[in-house]
């Protein structure tokens, strides 16, 4: 019994280590897990499996023998039971990115329906930290209050498995998904210390949400400053880092240039990032003095189950936009 508490402690913290990329809410609902995890009896409520399966209804299955040793090829999902919920964490090697990293993070109710999955594509790395992409998308939830939704997330270096790299295109699609929603970043450095600012903002130019860390040596603090907005509303804290409450993707598209509030900073950069069909193309493009000067197509990988669970999660975020309802920013 003591042998296997010990390899359940070294599971819950290579695992806790995984998950420090996500907002304080999850990582709050973790430690909760964690503290169920080291007070565990016999039963086994974390194991790793080499497949799921996925029923027409949203119950995710564990499929294969349940091992508590992580293998070490291949993929495989490590399954995390807890009283309110069961994390699943999809970890993959590949050709194209043979280091492990995480392909998928999902989250099913205490009956095994899916209620929640996220995907983190790695965009920026540096001394401000990891700048990613991220799609969480809803199930079985109303879709009035849990909204799906595709952002930018600002994290410590240090945990490269937790994040999936993005294929880098050599041009555009042939075939280019409509624009959903646009992201603008400015990293802004005073000496070694780094403020990291993203706002996300609807195809229609409305502000969402805005979101701002500092960094130093790599590592993010908590955010000082995270809010959604409602359609139309201002803040004080929007000219104070130069960002606008609305945005003209038709203009920005049409001149190819953006005009961005001025802020005081001894250097900084700006980025600006394009969601197509809510995340399945991505468009980057580094910007000086409002002007593209470089430009990367990114495209997130398609796992077994997203193509499963992929229509339920784009039919949310279709009947979001058709609503009004925000699906950015969150």
């Amino acid at each position: 019994m003591g042998a296997k508490r010990g390899t359940i402690r070294k599971m819950s913290a290579a695992f806790m280590r995984n998950q420090l990329n996500m907002s304080s809410v999850q990582t709050t609902l973790l430690l909760a897990v964690l503290a169920v995890l080291l007070s565990c009896d016999s039963r086994p409520i974390c194991y790793y499996v080499s497949g799921v399966q996925v029923s027409r209804d949203g119950q995710i299955s564990p499929v294969g023998s349940r091992l508590l040793v992580k293998p070490n090829s291949g993929s495989y999902y490590f399954f995390f039971h807890a009283a309110a919920l069961t994390a699943i964490t999809h970890m993959e090697r590949s050709p194209a990115n043979p280091e492990e990293h995480r392909s998928l993070y999902l989250e099913t109710k205490p009956d095994g329906r899916l209620d929640r999955t996220v995907k983190s594509d790695v965009i920026l790395v540096g001394d401000f930290g990891t700048i990613s992409a991220q799609r969480t998308c809803f199930y079985n939830r109303p879709v009035q209050s849990n909204y799906s939704s595709v952002t930018i997330s600002f994290n410590s270096n240090g945990y490269p498995s937790a994040f999936e790299i993005p294929t880098v295109l050599p041009r555009a699609t042939e075939v280019i998904p409509p624009l959903t929603s646009v992201s603008l970043i400015r990293v802004i450095r005073n000496g070694a210390d780094y403020t990291l600012i993203s706002a996300d903002y609807e195809s229609t130019g409305e502000l969402r949400g805005l979101h701002v860390v500092s960094a130093n040596a790599g590592n993010t603090s908590p955010a000082k400053d995270v809010f959604a907005l409602r359609l139309g509303s201002k803040d004080p804290r929007l000219e104070k880092y130069g960002v606008s409450s609305e945005f003209d993707i038709h203009r920005y598209l049409s001149l190819h240039r953006l005009h961005l509030p001025f802020i005081s900073a001894p250097e900084h950069s700006v980025w600006l990032i394009q969601w197509y069909d809510f995340g399945k193309l991505i468009q980057q493009q580094q910007l000086q003095a409002g002007v593209p000067i470089s430009t990367r197509w990114l495209q997130p990988s398609t796992t077994q189950q997203e193509q499963t669970i992929g229509p339920e999660c784009d039919s949310r975020f279709r009947q979001q936009r058709s609503m009004g309802l925000p699906t950015t920013g969150y």
